[in-house]
């Protein structure tokens, strides 16, 4: 398959040479980007007892009437890769810290903040789903931030529909009271899935969604 393949009908050859796009796509400069995030941005957030609820303000109530027992007490980072179940579920619980609501994704002082989770999502497409990045042409949020018109986009050489970083990132503060950020991680992990079946490579994933199939029928 040819890089058309990646978004048909839409892919756009001229913009992957389009300068903006092969600055920001350089892949020294996304890896440098996911470091600081998980060695720098991370390492802000209050974890434990004292976890980023309690930080922001908000009050914490008891699990089933225990003083004790918080359903907000936020762990410390796991040791564990950078793009597994574990480090996605982590980062599920701490996105809210980084972006309370809308209009802080949307906030210029916190474009650095926001490319470094997109370079960090779209990784985690291209690492667990055999994904490639690609400019989608257009303008976007994140293009916006930064100069230029470009849009990060992650595509596949199977049948699989691709993947918008921008709009991945900025719907998980949209339409909600609370931001969740689970709209990305649970896309990860369903199209980790459609790669496993594309290629018939073992994923716990494959059998859930072939009973989910099933009781569908």
């Amino acid at each position: 398959m040819g890089s058309a393949e990646l978004d048909p009908g839409w892919f756009d050859a001229k913009a992957q040479d389009d300068p903006a796009w092969l600055r920001w796509r350089n892949p020294d400069r996304i890896a440098a980007q996911i470091d600081l995030l998980f060695t720098e941005t991370f390492a802000t957030v209050p974890v434990g007892e004292v976890g980023w609820w309690v930080a922001q303000g908000y009050s914490r109530a008891p699990i089933n009437g225990d003083a004790d027992a918080y359903a907000d007490i936020i762990p410390p980072m796991p040791g564990a890769d950078r793009y597994s179940d574990a480090m996605l579920h982590w980062i599920e619980g701490v996105f809210d810290w980084f972006f309370p609501d809308e209009t802080s994704m949307y906030d210029p002082g916190n474009a650095e903040l926001v490319d470094r989770f997109a370079c960090w999502i779209g990784e985690t497409f291209v690492r667990r789903a055999g994904g490639v990045w690609f400019n989608g042409g257009y303008d976007s949020p994140i293009s916006g931030l930064f100069g230029g018109t470009f849009a990060p986009k992650v595509g596949y050489h199977y049948d699989a529909p691709a993947d918008d970083i921008s709009d991945r990132l900025f719907l998980s503060v949209e339409d909600e009271d609370v931001p969740d950020f689970s709209r990305v991680t649970d896309e990860i992990y369903s199209r980790a899935i459609d790669y496993a079946e594309a290629y018939d490579l073992p994923h716990e994933g494959r059998e859930l969604r072939n009973i989910a199939r099933s009781t569908e029928g």
